[in-house]
């Protein structure tokens, strides 16, 4: 339930479709797009999912930095006082007029 595409990172540079191809291609029964600060592949990786007969969801990933815990490291490896988030199960296209990055 965590695949990037080329709106983060993605060593294939694949698109939102091409990997929810994969997934069903690979026999997967559900699949989640997962990047970094952005909800940019949503529209595409549900309407690839639909199509496909994929249960798709989509995630944002994004990062925080704990100045108290500048001194440690959380969850981002080598990168003291980073942590980072999750949002999860966006299931539905946003609505008309949402902004599509963080700030």
């Amino acid at each position: 339930m965590h695949f990037h595409s080329f709106f983060s990172y993605n060593a294939e540079g694949w698109s939102p479709s091409h990997i929810a191809w994969e997934a069903k291609q690979a026999g997967l029964y559900a699949a989640g797009l997962c990047d970094f600060d952005v909800l940019d592949g949503q529209e595409e990786f549900l309407h690839a999912g639909e199509l496909l007969g994929l249960r798709a969801t989509v995630n944002v990933e994004t990062r925080v930095f704990l100045p108290e815990y500048a001194d440690k490291e959380i969850s981002s490896p080598g990168e003291p006082g980073v942590s980072y988030i999750m949002g999860a199960g966006f299931a539905r296209p946003l609505a008309a007029g949402s902004p599509r990055r963080s700030a």
